[in-house]
């Protein structure tokens, strides 16, 4: 992931940086915060496994899950769920 998200990850309000291979941050965003960011990861960024793999390929569509936490200046974070589909 390290070599797809230095390279090839992009965010609509910043700038994205590899954490670890589960993991990356978004940096550079407003004081003020933002309301909406997009992540864009290029191909092979994220590593499905086997099954979904197989399933993609006979043309159905897989819907993973994230984890976004926000880091605030101040106060306690939150973490939001959010969802994306892949497929072939």
């Amino acid at each position: 992931m390290k070599s797809r998200v230095g390279s090839g990850g992009s965010a609509s309000a910043g700038d994205v940086e590899y954490v670890s291979k589960r993991s990356f941050k978004v940096t550079g965003l407003p004081a003020a915060g933002e309301n909406d960011v997009t992540i864009l990861l290029h191909r092979g960024a994220v590593k499905v496994s086997t099954r979904s793999r197989d399933l993609m390929r006979r043309g159905k569509t897989r819907t993973f899950h994230a984890k976004v936490k926000q880091t605030p200046v101040t106060g306690a974070a939150a973490s939001t769920k959010a969802s994306f589909k892949g497929k072939r």
